[in-house]
């Protein structure tokens, strides 16, 4: 399961992008729009990250960003449209760890939240990011778009090889001595089934087949 997110913003349009395009990368978001909302979903759980608008009714961001560090030292991003220095010192010496004027794209915000979990070690070299897929390695779980996948051990080797090796043509050969190792000697073509099974669970048809030689995933 992705890294929980809590988003407070008051404007229903920008809470939904923000909430779809996090969903989208594989993240696990609760959404609330009001400041009473925030209290109450900070008290059911701890999330990994927390999103802060200022200005939202009901209370102030800052406000829940103290209640949030009377819990736990977990990374906060607020964002706001005050354009006030005076507004984000404060912000800084109640203990957020990142600070953004709107307006911001989607993609600008999700750099800012991975260099914040980076930092907070809530990222790991545990995990694979490519494209819309998060591999993570130490439990073989495949996650798109926020949705778990039920690969089996053998298509998450051939997976992650084909990814960490992406651009690069692999053929059956190697990708039988790297995921079978070198003491096997059955058919080649076991490579073919196993693939054939792990693009029926991908989603998306990002291994290409490269006719006689093997198969890559394209950069």
């Amino acid at each position: 399961m992705g890294l929980k997110i809590l988003i407070l913003e008051d404007d229903k349009y920008l809470n939904e992008i923000i909430k779809s395009y996090l969903l989208s990368k594989g993240y696990v978001v609760t959404n609330v729009f009001d400041a009473e909302e925030a209290k109450s979903a900070i008290y059911k759980q701890i999330f990994d990250l927390y999103i802060l608008d200022i200005m939202v009714p009901k209370g102030n961001g800052i406000d829940i960003l103290n209640n949030i560090r009377d819990m736990t030292d977990n990374p906060v991003l607020i964002i706001t449209a005050l354009d006030s220095e005076n507004t984000e010192i404060k912000a800084f010496e109640k203990g957020t760890d990142d600070y953004i004027r709107k307006p911001f794209s989607p993609n600008k915000l999700l750099i800012r939240i991975e260099a914040i979990l980076r930092r907070a070690n809530k990222l790991t070299n545990d995990e694979i990011v490519f494209k819309d897929y998060k591999i993570n390695l130490k439990n073989y779980n495949v996650n798109y778009k926020g949705e778990d996948l039920c690969v089996l051990k053998k298509e998450f080797d051939i997976l992650k090889i084909l990814i960490e090796n992406k651009g690069i043509i692999l053929s059956r050969e190697k990708i039988l001595d790297k995921v079978w190792g070198y003491d096997y000697f059955g058919n080649d073509r076991v490579v073919d089934a196993q693939i054939k099974n792990l693009r029926k669970k991908l989603k998306t048809d990002i291994i290409k087949t490269v006719k006689g030689i093997g198969y890559i995933i394209e950069d």
